[in-house]
């Protein structure tokens, strides 16, 4: 479920040397042929006793998303394109692969590594989040919200061979995601669907889904409950379906180049393994005409080269690595190319709470606020944001209001006043602690290791660091041995609950990583993950996180951020409401339907 590394691990590889090496002249001559025959291939499509909640339309959704969870009530459009005619080659050089991806195949594998921009599912996600019409032009519920029914776009020929988007596509799909054959990781996120858990765990047979075609247009899928978030879990990449004829013809090599039959922005038209893939637009996609790129081309670049490929146009965008960070700002030419994303993620500590000294509240409360959050972001040269919340900044459910933030708001004295009468008053009497953290990359450890420095400066408190290899990280978190934990949460859907339920309160098979219930915290999350009304359900998960700040269950410490280079000529960069920019990510998955380029120079 949510994962504690930041990208999918891609599968061994041949050396990508060979692509380093290859001009960006050789990369776009190397797809042609593969390009006009792919689009030989396609041949262009079309593109109650319920309450109607949303029809999409071909406008942009540009409205920030409610400040608390999702709403079940959509009224925005689907892709959030706004894409006027563009000027010259449309062509961009994507980075960010060091390997080769696993596969394409996000139906089964979330951690693929592969590009999300082939794939469409019935709903998409905007730049705030907001779930809005993909495939499914129109969606309503019951009035119990027990039932939720999805009109597809009706004619279509969406896949990239012309076959039609249908409900059955959807309905196999998931089908295959709970297949424990399949062993698809995020399975549990389908488990609002009736009969899924059943058929994920228990051997149900697949026609036990409560999903169903009431013809090619029309999906129907009943819930185990109310469950606002499950729009936006089918939005994320947790929704892709599959091409099942392509599946069952090629089996694990149905997403290669040739092979591969997508039904999203784009099609995949190259892949040579070590050197670069190519996408190229789907002349099928039901928005094919708001999306400018025609191509974009992906080398595999080793990331130890810093700022080369970008220096050398190789790509057209790149993150700033750390080393590079201040040399970029101080540029009067690349600072203006500079912008920044927060990464959907809280880096926390978690406390043990039957484990001393941490089984006394007034030492977690005193760790709490002996933390200075500003202090992280000066040394991490603005790499991270002081968190303050569970829920990042500019996502749903995000706190930051007074009330919050004074909880375990930075006090020196407050946190030594904490101490006083318990056998550690003036900082004295520590035992021998240790700070548990997985494996992890440079920014999380130097955090880490700041903490541990603040903690003995401002409490006399001396911790060690331990890192451990994913397996035995995970292995000791759920038999909960560590005594003081450094968790890196990333978020898998883009609603509160999948902190405050799936951290803190998970069901099963989700892991418990602490040992600490509260019966009346969990009844809050229940009540909160039914909530139909926006308003009263954010108010719901306020109270889970005054809840957990108040009792220091857990320390919100950061937001990782990741700085970014776009080249001057690309344009329309997808941008959320705070002005954060959104490139490729697991929830946001639209960058490259966004982009155009215009006066690219010669090379």
């Amino acid at each position: 479920m949510p994962r504690q590394d930041r990208h999918p691990q891609p599968s061994s590889r041949p050396s990508p040397a060979a692509a380093a090496r290859l001009s960006r002249r050789a990369l776009l001559a190397a797809g042609a042929l593969a390009l006009l025959a792919a689009c030989r291939g396609g041949s262009a499509g079309s593109a109650t006793d319920s309450t109607p909640v949303s029809r999409g339309s071909q406008s942009p959704a540009a409205r920030p998303s409610p400040a608390g969870a999702a709403s079940p009530q959509p009224t925005s459009p689907a892709t959030a394109l706004s894409t006027p005619p563009a000027s010259g080659p449309q062509v961009f050089y994507q980075w960010g692969f060091a390997a080769d991806p696993i596969s394409h195949d996000f139906n089964a594998n979330r951690y693929c590594g592969g590009e999300p921009e082939l794939w469409a599912g019935l709903l998409t996600l905007t730049p705030d989040f907001e779930p809005v019409a993909d495939w499914a032009e129109a969606w309503s519920t019951s009035p119990d919200g027990l039932t939720w029914t999805f009109r597809l776009r009706p004619n279509n020929r969406g896949w990239s061979n012309g076959d039609p988007v249908t409900a059955h596509d959807f309905v196999w799909s998931w089908q295959r995601k709970l297949n424990p054959e399949t062993a698809a990781p995020d399975a549990p996120l389908l488990y609002d669907i009736v009969g899924a858990r059943e058929i994920h765990t228990a051997g149900a047979p697949p026609e036990a889904l409560g999903a169903r075609a009431a013809d090619d247009w029309t999906l129907d899928v009943d819930l185990t409950g109310p469950s606002p978030r499950f729009l936006v879990i089918i939005a994320s990449v947790a929704g892709f379906p599959a091409h099942r004829p392509s599946v069952e013809r090629h089996g694990d090599r149905w997403t290669e180049a040739g092979n591969c039959v997508s039904n999203g922005p784009f099609i995949l038209t190259r892949w040579e393994r070590g050197v670069a893939f190519e996408i190229a637009r789907n002349p099928n996609y039901w928005d094919a005409a708001r999306v400018a790129l025609d191509r974009c081309i992906t080398p595999i670049l080793p990331l130890d080269q810093g700022l080369a490929p970008y220096d050398d146009r190789q790509v057209d965008y790149i993150a700033v690595p750390r080393p590079d960070l201040p040399v970029v700002r101080n540029s009067p030419n690349l600072s203006r190319q500079l912008g920044r994303a927060v990464e959907a993620a809280v880096w926390c500590l978690i406390p043990q709470v039957t484990m001393p000294p941490f089984d006394d509240l007034r030492v977690r409360q005193a760790i709490s606020r002996a933390i200075d959050r500003e202090r992280i972001v000066q040394i991490t040269e603005g790499r991270a944001l002081g968190a303050t919340s569970l829920m990042p900044v500019g996502m749903p459910g995000h706190f930051n209001d007074a009330e919050i933030v004074q909880i375990q708001q930075f006090d020196v004295d407050a946190a030594l006043a904490l101490l006083e009468d318990t056998p550690f008053a003036g900082g004295q009497n520590w035992p021998p602690l240790t700070l548990t953290m997985r494996q992890s990359d440079s920014d999380a450890e130097l955090i880490a290791n700041d903490v541990i420095s603040q903690l003995r400066e401002n409490l006399g408190l001396s911790l060690s660091l331990d890192i451990l290899e994913r397996e035995d990280f995970d292995a000791a978190v759920r038999a909960h041995e560590p005594a003081l934990i450094w968790l890196r949460w990333w978020f898998h859907y883009p609603d509160p609950h999948n902190g405050y339920g799936d951290l803190f309160a998970p069901e099963d098979p989700l892991p418990r990583r602490l040992a600490w219930e509260d019966p009346a915290y969990t009844d809050l999350v229940r009540r909160a993950r039914e909530e139909s009304d926006p308003a009263a359900r954010l108010d719901l998960y306020r109270q889970c996180e005054q809840t957990l700040q108040s009792a220091a269950i857990y320390i919100p410490v950061a937001y990782p951020v990741t700085w970014y280079l776009f080249k001057p000529w690309v344009s329309g960069i997808p941008t959320n409401s705070r002005g954060d920019w959104l490139p490729r990510g697991e929830l946001f998955t639209r960058m490259k339907a966004h982009l155009r380029i215009e006066n690219r120079p010669e090379a």
